[in-house]
């Protein structure tokens, strides 16, 4: 018998602390669900007597993960991805008007300041309850975001995970499991027709075919994590955090190109222009919007991306294709700042007034 993929159900939920499975889970739309136990089965060496072939076998160590793909409304839940993928969350009332909240997500003043969420996962069965099962991962890191924003398109985004204890629920079902949350409907996905790429922030609108935004934080690994008496990894602690960003420019001119080749050089007597070992700096913002405005209001929701330094370079020089037409991939990369947390920012505007975090 073939089972409907579509009647799976993923969330999560904030856990007040190591260890403590989430109390209150959300439940979000999604469009590939790769997630659940990871489990590494090992072999015993070759043995003197045991001739060519396995001697044995045993299970080395074993951890939750993986990916969730999934169009983002912003209308509440993803909110709680965000802090957790970020570290901080700093809450602007009444902005951009009365009853709508920004909500900017941004890095940790110390790594420990990072926050745990459980993941789980419900996959339908055969015949309904009797065959449903349920995959719990308690000690979640969202070690990845990644938002792909194109013309003509909603913004899609992955987040990846790491966990440290995964089970199986043998008494889940698409009704026993109680969500916080119905699932949100449509409108609040942003699109990349509504909004711009500003490089730098406050300049006219770039013309840009595609953007990819990452914030990747980067973890102990669950290898490096294994203690003796314990089959799981003992903890994940964030060791870098980065925000990145890969766009591609369809070409107007060469002023962009020419900062990041030769520091906005200028020609000598005979018009050459020389190569500058200086890196390029500017900052950067990505907004993208709702289709419509929040019912009720005169703004749209909405998604942001800023950095005020990052580093620029182009992936080669511009190519000529017959046939085609001139376009660059430019990448770029946010460096540190003096205060920790304002080396990016991730904003959502929605109607939320904040996200508190369980303690």
């Amino acid at each position: 018998m073939t089972i409907a993929a579509s009647e799976s159900i993923v969330g999560w939920g904030p856990q007040s602390a190591k260890g403590t499975l989430a109390t209150t889970w959300y439940r979000h739309k999604a469009l590939d669900v790769n997630l659940g136990t990871q489990q590494a089965v090992q072999y015993f060496p070759q043995e003197v007597g045991g001739g060519f072939h396995l001697t044995g076998a045993f299970k080395g160590f074993a951890f939750g993960g993986g990916t969730v793909a999934l169009a983002p409304r912003l209308e509440d839940v993803i909110g709680w991805l965000a802090y957790a993928g970020c570290g901080q969350l700093s809450d602007i009332a009444d902005t951009p008007e009365s009853g709508i909240n920004r909500h900017r997500f941004m890095p940790p003043d110390s790594y420990h300041d990072m926050k745990w969420v459980s993941l789980r996962k419900f996959i339908p069965g055969a015949t309904g309850t009797s065959d449903d099962l349920g995959e719990i991962i308690k000690d979640v890191r969202v070690g990845s975001q990644q938002y792909k924003v194109g013309p003509a398109s909603i913004v899609m985004a992955e987040y990846g995970f790491v966990g440290r204890e995964p089970f199986l629920d043998e008494t889940a079902d698409s009704s026993a499991w109680t969500w916080a949350n119905s699932y949100e409907t449509y409108e609040s996905v942003p699109l990349g027709n509504k909004g711009g790429l500003y490089l730098p922030f406050g300049s006219t609108a770039k013309k840009a075919t595609q953007a990819v935004v990452t914030i990747a934080d980067k973890y102990t690994t669950p290898q490096e994590e294994l203690i003796i008496g314990s089959y799981y990894p003992d903890d994940y602690i964030l060791q870098q955090q980065t925000f990145s960003v890969q766009w591609v420019f369809k070409w107007k001119d060469e002023t962009l190109y020419n900062q990041i080749v030769t520091n906005g050089g200028s020609g000598d007597v005979d018009g050459y222009i020389t190569w500058s070992p200086v890196v390029y700096t500017s900052s950067f913002e990505l907004v993208t919007e709702s289709p419509a405005n929040i019912s009720g209001f005169s703004s749209p929701y909405r998604l942001r991306f800023y950095a005020p330094e990052m580093t620029w370079q182009s992936q080669g020089p511009p190519r000529a294709v017959g046939g085609g037409w001139l376009a660059l991939p430019f990448v770029g990369t946010a460096l540190g700042q003096s205060t920790v947390s304002d080396t990016f920012f991730l904003d959502i505007d929605n109607e939320v007034s904040t996200y508190s975090w369980p303690s």
